[in-house]
């Protein structure tokens, strides 16, 4: 069967074999242009037979050849463009997150992993966050002083429940009366009831603190030597 260059009218003979190693995609000796033979396949022989050329299979290699070039090109630009915009889209979601709600991405179980880690090779420290929900009370007591009948000690244990350290909170120290009315309220900061001047590192994961406080002038809260248990209670606060 024979086949027409549409550009410079060259006619070539090609076989079936040839059309379909190249998808029908041809490539002209004469005038160098890529053409669909399927498309100008003629249908009458042409009058002068000397002037057919055979399409040979070095040009129909290079036609071959180049489409794979271009066809190898286009998926690597359309794969490096995807990375590209997934990750521009993640990164933009990612300053939207930590704008709107810092904490929750600084305290995430799987986030802040990763946050750690990439911090470790741009050596940069996390800012610190703060969950006051996640700090427990394991135990407390209070008793009288035996040199002084009007000072309570409060004593305590608690612990950071959290996955993440975070900052010592201030302590909430509420007193009520035998009806359970509000006679005072005072709040510690961690410098106070940890017996220290400054808390420099934050509570790890895990981890427990012991505070002592020495509550004067709460006769009120006395009764027979022995504190009244239910006229005070401790609550963490920011």
């Amino acid at each position: 069967m024979e086949t027409q260059c549409p550009h410079c009218q060259t006619i070539f003979r090609i076989n079936l074999a040839q059309l379909k190693a190249a998808e029908g995609i041809v490539l002209c000796s004469q005038c160098d242009n890529t053409f669909d033979a399927q498309e100008h396949i003629l249908e009458e022989k042409p009058q002068k037979p000397e002037s057919i050329e055979d399409m040979s299979d070095e040009e129909l290699a290079a036609v071959i050849e180049e489409e794979e070039k271009h066809g190898s090109i286009s998926w690597l630009a359309l794969l490096f463009w995807l990375t590209v915009s997934t990750a521009l889209v993640a990164g933009l979601a990612g300053q939207y997150m930590w704008w709107q709600n810092r904490d929750f991405v600084l305290q995430h179980e799987q986030i802040r992993p990763l946050l750690v880690k990439y911090c470790e090779i741009a050596i940069c420290d996390l800012p610190d966050t703060q969950n006051i929900n996640k700090f427990r009370i394991l135990e407390h007591t209070a008793i009288v002083k035996s040199e002084q009948d009007d000072v309570i000690q409060f004593n305590a244990t608690f612990e950071n429940q959290a996955s993440f350290p975070q900052p010592f909170p201030n302590l909430l120290m509420t007193f009520q009366d035998e009806e359970g009315q509000l006679t005072g309220q005072r709040i510690f900061k961690p410098a106070e009831y940890l017996k220290r001047e400054a808390i420099s590192e934050p509570m790890k994961p895990n981890a427990t603190a012991h505070l002592q406080l020495d509550v004067v002038d709460v006769h009120d809260l006395i009764e027979n030597q022995q504190v009244m248990v239910e006229s005070y209670k401790f609550d963490f606060v920011l």
